[in-house]
């Protein structure tokens, strides 16, 4: 095993895990598997966690509530909807051709904001999104690859925060053998009791139910590559004939490389040391093989039509013919308008490198070598076709007009609005900063439809302007309104800024006013609200 955790990360660094958002119920679970004890260097950040959880646990109560009574009515009936599901083993390009397949407007897929608070509804999901942005980055940590609190993320993340009937735990939070072992056997759903199998199909289902509901018209789309595993199971979840899987593969000796170094950068969210580099090797190279076959087992029960295999090498050399080919073998249209959106997410991401440089072709270990060859990879790939690069549109008066009105009116009206709120109250309410970065934060991103660093320190600065002003003016308003001696004069100099310089000097107020300010820099400071491609054709269509 590796050295303790790192006491950065584990002390100084208490990061939000994954689990931040779920319920207690699920983090108690957790905690009493065989072999989940956090190490001494990770108790603040399960400490951090745990109050967090609280937290949510309280506010998603009523929605839980609601909800849940709603799904024991509803009962064991299947998802009356239609679905499609990226199938693949990790690190085999999965993302990618979720974040492809979402550019489809029939689709709707979870997004990280419905995924960390699965138990809530609309209202929670609703305000989770815009608390997340200043707490999440635009690429993820382990491989830069885009994401968001609107981006598409995979529905495991959901059912792990839901019930914790998830391998996700074995993997990122307790990696021991005792807990890895427990785990695996939610990946491949085997091996599991009565009980458990039944928590998985239910949040399964209830998940996948509510997304229906918000979204009925839409086709579901999942990405998780444990559902590689899970064929048979899955086809149970939905009407006959409504289930459809693409399954993306990739040379396995990169899958196994990649694999190895992406679980060595887990390190942040880990509740106990590591695994070594050596049990990673032997973990992963067993659970490849065995999610294959089971993926070979599983595809001989299902009707033709139903499955497609894509090799990442060939979506990558002709992603078009192969986007054309997989909605053909499903049955499913392809148009003009979806090619377009297609390319546009395609030109988007042209210049994407990966954080872990590694070769495409690695060694082969013998327990891998007959995927190499059933799914083709022993052979070259297509030959590589250049998609044509979009046009970009300048920026526009328009733009300049909602850019004034963002950074000129609305600072004005927020302080106006806080001011008389406290003046009201006979209150400071420093909270309230939080609040105003996401207005002018979210104003700002709205007036240039695309973020950059520069508009993301204007918005940070009209938000810490209006933040300085209405410190001072609530120092008289809260303070000095009510004067039981109106024939003294308030000095200024002597009585205002000292109070006001002392309110500065609060933790409280300087912990609000961080989180508004940073919230305020991460909403206009973003360049992709959604996945890549798709703010060119909503600025496309605005402009016709």
């Amino acid at each position: 095993m590796q050295e303790e955790l790192p006491l950065l990360w584990g002390v100084l660094v208490p990061i939000p895990h994954y689990m931040a958002c779920a319920p207690l119920d699920a983090w108690v679970r957790m905690l009493l598997t065989p072999g989940a004890r956090p190490s001494v260097a990770a108790l603040p950040r399960l400490v951090l966690n745990l109050v967090l959880s609280g937290l949510f646990t309280v506010v998603t109560l009523p929605e839980r509530l609601v909800m849940g009574g709603w799904a024991l009515v509803r009962g064991e009936r299947p998802v009356q909807r239609r679905a499609v599901v990226v199938l693949g083993y990790y690190r085999s390009g999965t993302t990618h051709l979720q974040y492809l397949l979402s550019c489809d407007p029939r689709m709707i897929t979870p997004k990280w904001y419905h995924t960390l608070a699965p138990q809530a509804w609309v209202l929670t999901w609703s305000v989770l999104r815009l608390l997340l942005v200043p707490f999440m980055g635009e690429k993820r940590p382990i491989d830069d690859v885009a994401y968001g609190p609107e981006w598409p993320t995979e529905d495991e993340f959901a059912i792990a925060n839901w019930s914790d009937a998830s391998p996700l735990a074995g993997r990122m939070t307790f990696p021991n053998e005792k807990s890895y072992a427990v785990y695996r056997r939610f990946h491949f759903l085997e091996g599991l009791s009565e009980g458990e199998m039944l928590r998985w199909r239910r949040t399964m289902r209830d998940f996948l139910w509510k997304v229906s509901l918000l979204w009925p018209e839409r086709m579901i789309l999942l990405k998780t590559p444990a559902h590689t595993a899970r064929v048979r199971e899955l086809v149970k979840l939905f009407p006959p004939g409504a289930i459809k899987f693409v399954h993306i593969s990739r040379e396995p000796g990169a899958v196994l490389e990649s694999n190895i170094a992406i679980n060595q950068k887990f390190d942040p969210y880990l509740m106990q040391a590591a695994a070594d580099v050596e049990t990673l090797r032997k973990r992963i190279t067993s659970e490849y093989a065995e999610t294959m076959r089971a993926l070979e087992r599983d595809r001989k029960e299902l009707p033709p039509g139903t499955i497609v295999d894509v090799r990442f090498e060939d979506l990558h050399a002709d992603p078009m013919a192969e986007l054309r080919r997989v909605y053909e073998t499903l049955g499913m249209e392809f148009s003009a308008e979806l090619e377009g959106r297609f390319a546009a997410y395609l030109d988007a991401v042209k210049g994407h490198k990966p954080r872990t440089k590694r070769e495409e072709k690695a060694a082969v270990p013998k327990e891998l070598e007959w995927i190499a060859t059933r799914y083709g990879h022993d052979r070259p790939a297509h030959e590589r076709v250049e998609l044509p690069r979009l046009a970009r549109k300048g920026a526009s008066a328009a733009r300049s007009t909602r850019l004034a009105f963002a950074l000129g009116f609305m600072p004005v009206l927020v302080a106006v609005c806080w001011a008389m709120y406290s003046a009201a109250t006979q209150l400071r309410q420093e909270w309230l900063v939080w609040p105003t970065g996401v207005v002018l934060g979210w104003m700002t991103l709205w007036a240039v439809r695309k973020g950059t660093t520069g508009f993301g320190i204007a918005a940070a600065m009209m938000t810490a302007l209006v933040w300085f002003s209405l410190t001072f003016t609530n120092t008289y308003t809260v303070t000095y309104d009510v004067n039981p001696h109106p024939e003294l004069a308030i000095s200024f100099a002597e009585e205002i800024v000292p109070q006001t310089l002392n309110q500065f000097g609060k933790p409280r107020g300087l912990i609000w006013g961080g989180i508004g300010i940073l919230t305020a820099y991460r909403f206009a400071s973003r360049r992709h609200v959604h996945p890549l491609g798709k703010e060119c054709l909503e600025e496309d269509h605005r402009t016709k």
